[in-house]
C-alpha cells in the first residue's frame, strides 16, 4: 500500500482503539499510527498515517485542533461527560453575560489540570484507573494553549462553543473550569473534533474515511515535496550513506537550511532529506527504523 494520510470520521460510542482496529482491517495494513485519540463519547476527526510515513507524526505534534462541544451548566458527572455518574444537579445556571466574561479567560497559554478520568500518568499509573477505584488524585497542572474560544449558541442550560487549541488540551477540563468561573458546575454532553491543522472532517460520513496521498498530506503540513529518479529513490529508501557521488545526484533537489520529502515516480515515499552547510542529512528514510 502506498503510504497515505487517512482522515477518519470516528463515530461516538466506540473508542479510538476500536476505530483504528477497524480502519486497519478496511485498508488492509497493520502499519498505522494516529495523531491524538478521542474519548469514546466524542466523534469527529482521527488523523492516521500509514506505512512508511508513520514517523512523520513527530512533525505534526504541534498542529492545532478544533472542537465543537456542548456544555451543560448546573449538573456534574464524575467523568465530566455523559458516560459518567451524575454527582450533582439543580445547581445555578449562569446568564450569557457571565458566560461570555468567563470564556474570555480562555485565551493564549493557560494552566490546566487534566480530568481525573484521563490517560495522564499519576505515580506511574493511568489516572482513570486510579479514579475508578475511588482514589483521591493530585494531578499537576500543565500548560496548554487556547488559540480561540467562540460561543456559538446558548440555550440554557446548554452552551455550544468552538475552541481551537494545542494538542494535549482537555475540552472536558475547559468545560469544568468555565463552569467553575461562573460559580457552578458543568459537564460536556457532546464533543466533536472538526479539524487537526489543515485537515478537516467536513464531507466525510460518520464511520467513513478519506485517503490522501502522502505527498499531498505533507504539502498541506507545509513540507516541500520532490519526485526523484527511481535509482536515487531506491537508494534513499534504504537510507544509503550520502557519499560524494550520491550526494551530487540528490543535492540539486534540496535547498540549504530546509528539508524536503522525496518520492519516487509512483508516489511512494523515499525519505525526508535536509541540507546543512552544504551537507545532506536524513530526517528519516522509508526503510530505516
Amino acid at each position: 500500500m502506498i503510504p497515505s494520510f487517512v482522515l477518519l470520521n470516528k463515530e461516538a460510542g466506540i473508542s479510538s482503539f476500536q476505530a483504528m482496529n477497524q480502519l486497519k482491517k478496511d485498508i488492509g495494513t497493520k502499519r498505522v499510527g494516529h495523531c491524538g485519540t478521542l474519548d469514546p463519547f466524542a466523534d469527529g476527526l482521527l488523523l492516521a498515517l500509514t506505512g512508511r510515513i508513520t514517523k512523520f507524526m513527530t512533525y505534526m505534534a504541534d498542529m492545532p485542533k478544533v472542537y465543537e462541544a456542548v456544555l451543560r451548566f448546573g449538573e456534574e458527572t464524575d467523568t465530566l461527560d455523559p458516560t459518567g455518574k451524575l454527582l450533582s444537579q439543580g445547581l445555578p445556571v449562569p446568564d450569557l453575560e457571565a458566560v461570555a466574561k468567563a470564556a474570555a479567560s480562555f485565551s493564549g497559554d493557560i494552566m490546566q489540570v487534566p480530568p481525573s478520568f484521563s490517560a495522564v500518568h499519576v505515580d506511574g499509573k493511568r489516572a482513570y484507573k486510579l479514579a475508578r477505584r475511588g482514589a483521591e488524585l493530585d494531578i499537576p497542572a500543565k500548560k496548554v494553549t487556547v488559540y480561540s474560544f467562540d460561543i456559538l449558541e446558548y440555550r440554557k442550560p446548554d452552551l455550544r462553543f468552538r475552541v481551537t487549541c494545542s494538542g494535549g488540551t482537555y475540552i472536558r477540563a475547559i468545560a469544568r473550569d468555565l463552569a467553575g468561573l461562573c460559580g457552578t458546575k458543568g459537564y460536556l454532553t457532546e464533543l466533536h473534533r472538526t479539524a487537526i491543522g489543515p485537515f478537516k472532517v467536513k464531507g466525510i460520513e460518520p464511520g467513513s474515511y478519506k485517503l490522501l496521498p502522502a505527498s499531498e498530506g505533507m504539502s498541506l503540513c507545509g513540507v516541500a515535496t520532490q519526485v526523484v529518479p527511481q535509482t536515487e529513490a531506491d537508494m534513499l529508501k534504504a537510507g544509503r550513506e550520502f557519499t560524494k557521488k550520491f550526494s551530487a545526484k540528490v543535492a540539486p533537489f534540496i535547498e540549504e537550511g530546509i528539508y524536503k520529502a522525496l518520492f519516487d515516480m509512483d508516489g511512494d515515499f523515499c525519505a525526508m532529506v535536509g541540507k546543512r552547510k552544504g551537507r545532506l542529512y536524513y530526517e528519516f528514510a522509508a526503510g530505516v527504523n
